[in-house]
């Protein structure tokens, strides 16, 4: 017989069983994924808005004349105007003349000049509208990716905790069907 007992069990911590292993890894895997997908999301966001800001420094200002005349309507339940789209003419970046629809905000008759920005291929373009799609962009593409990467993680983990819970239910069964019938 041996001087010294066995320890015993340290009463802090359970018994564990392979299946609370593999979990606490995957929970640790997917909460360091969590990390990585939160700063790739951000990254991505990030540099969609950049190249949206990018491609607004491709614009130019130029003049256009109205080919015809502006007649913005004011909305009677709300007071704010509906700006309206109106042919004009305008010389791009090469000198080439243009014509096209162009959004006016304010009344006025043909022959007005007016401030208009256009893009690269000379088309006109609204720079305003441009700004706030950088930004939407952005954000929708970085939000989109954080929930459907969150989506991934959330079903990888609903995977595992389906393996594992099915993995113990039989592992329980085996050892009622060992213990039971000398329960008393």
């Amino acid at each position: 017989m041996s001087r010294h007992p066995d320890p015993p069990p340290d009463a802090r911590r359970l018994p564990r069983r392979a299946t609370d292993r593999l979990e606490d890894v995957v929970a640790w895997l997917l909460m360091v994924a969590g990390l990585v997908l939160v700063i790739v999301a951000w990254s991505t966001g990030t540099a969609v808005y950049s190249a949206n800001v990018e491609s607004m420094s491709t614009l130019t200002q130029t003049r256009a004349m109205l080919l015809e005349d502006a007649k913005v309507v004011t909305s009677r339940e709300t007071g704010v105007r509906v700006p309206v789209r109106v042919e004009a003419r305008w010389v791009d970046r090469v000198g080439f003349e243009r014509t096209g629809e162009l959004q006016i905000k304010d009344s006025a008759p043909a022959g007005t000049e007016v401030e208009v920005w256009i893009g690269p291929d000379g088309e006109a373009a609204d720079a305003s509208l441009q700004r706030e799609n950088a930004v939407t962009a952005g954000i929708v593409t970085g939000t989109g990716l954080l929930l459907v990467g969150a989506a991934v993680l959330g079903a990888a983990w609903y995977g595992v905790r389906l393996l594992t819970a099915s993995c113990n239910a039989r592992r329980w069964e085996r050892e009622w069907a060992r213990v039971g019938p000398h329960w008393h």
